[in-house]
């Protein structure tokens, strides 16, 4: 009976299962989205030492899609796209201003994580950036 009812039950649970995230997933995903995705390409030589990298510009964002084969890779890339804790204080209190400085002016990016993959979304439309990210980890 166990058997039987494992067998009924498989073909509805792999449908629940998340299927493994692929540039071309994601991809397909910002698009079924509604957005743009365009000059989307693969990285000759990956950066954040990652195994591979796709960029690509969405609705005016640059994109870039990191997949890891480490996850001590991941989480130190993560970490990276971070604000450090000196910058944080200097913002929050005005610092810059106040002392007279010149006043950084910093892109709207954001940096997500599904997996062994990784999106960093940055441009100037701060709401974008938020809604690929979103779609990103949502998919």
């Amino acid at each position: 009976i166990f058997a039987g009812v494992v067998l009924l039950a498989a073909p509805f649970a792999m449908r629940l299962m998340p299927k493994p995230v692929t540039f071309e997933r994601a991809k397909f995903a910002l698009e079924k989205a509604g957005m743009t995705v365009g000059d989307f390409q693969m990285a000759q030589t990956p950066g954040q030492r990652a195994a591979a990298e796709a960029d690509c510009m969405v609705n005016g964002v640059t994109v870039n899609i990191y997949q890891f084969d480490n996850e001590g890779k991941i989480v130190s890339a993560m970490e990276y796209q971070k604000k450090d804790a000196g910058t944080a204080i200097v913002e929050t209190m005005n610092l810059a201003a106040n002392m007279g400085a010149a006043v950084h002016k910093e892109t709207p990016s954001r940096a997500v994580r599904r997996g062994m993959f990784m999106l960093v979304a940055t441009g100037e439309d701060k709401r974008m950036v938020e809604r690929i990210a979103s779609v990103f980890e949502s998919m």
